[in-house]
């Protein structure tokens, strides 16, 4: 995938929640239809749709095998196992019960971190691990859905909206605050954030290549993908950014 902006809209103009890249091809989700879309990159727009066990809201590669996984439901705790066909294999529900809560409560791990906003897979020192954000606070667990740790904390009035690891401890994370949106890239020691432009919604980050992408919504039909952190920077979209469509 080339390092630059990529435009594309769904078939049914509805909003991609998320996507990812497959071979020189988008992959994306609406979800509120059973379907995953795949979208060409010479008419940058739905070439093929797949049916699908349920909405999908979050649809990532699996790091840790073959195939993809997905969130669904709105809060949820449940990340589910595709194959590479799109057919789900399982599920592993995830709750950082076990970890040690900011509250000193006895209540359900509900009444100490809220929903769960995201979750992948990801390999450090060659073994297979899980992240999974939730309103407040991002954990990192066991490939058996065990939590393991504490990884990063929101602010008061803050609510994490997107988070991934794209190696040991290398994470970007999207949260809003007070109405605004913003993108923070932590990368072995080093913290960037900055605020997106209000003419964008951050929908979903992920990582590709070298390169953390957001895909990011833009008057609600039009779907891009926008390189935001690359050798050590972070670029957030401006209103004047110049669009293009996939190139082969």
């Amino acid at each position: 995938m080339a390092n630059k902006t990529q435009s594309f809209t769904l078939n049914n103009s509805l909003a991609a929640l998320s996507a990812t890249i497959c071979g020189e091809s988008i992959l994306a989700t609406d979800g509120i239809n059973r379907t995953i879309y795949s979208v060409c990159p010479e008419h940058c727009r739905t070439c093929d749709c797949t049916p699908t066990a349920r909405p999908y809201m979050r649809l990532r590669k699996n790091a840790c095998g073959n195939g993809y996984t997905a969130l669904a439901e709105c809060n949820g705790r449940r990340m589910y196992f595709l194959d590479s066909c799109f057919n789900e294999q399982g599920y592993i529900d995830l709750c950082p019960s076990a970890c040690a809560c900011s509250c000193s409560c006895s209540r359900s791990c509900n009444s100490c971190t809220g929903a769960l906003t995201d979750a992948m897979t990801v390999i450090i020192g060659g073994s297979c691990y899980i992240t999974a954000s939730f309103n407040d606070k991002a954990f990192l667990f066991d490939s058996s859905g065990v939590c393991i740790s504490l990884l990063c904390e929101a602010h008061r009035n803050e609510f994490l909206t997107d988070f991934i690891a794209f190696g040991s401890e290398r994470y970007a994370m999207g949260s809003v605050c007070d109405g605004r949106q913003t993108v923070t890239v932590y990368d072995s020691g080093n913290t960037q954030s900055a605020c997106l432009d209000s003419a964008f919604s951050l929908r979903m980050l992920f990582f590709h290549g070298e390169v953390v992408y957001g895909l990011f919504g833009q008057h609600y039909i039009y779907n891009k993908i926008i390189p935001i952190y690359s050798s050590g920077i972070l670029t957030l979209p401006q209103t004047a950014i110049e669009n293009s469509c996939f190139s082969c």
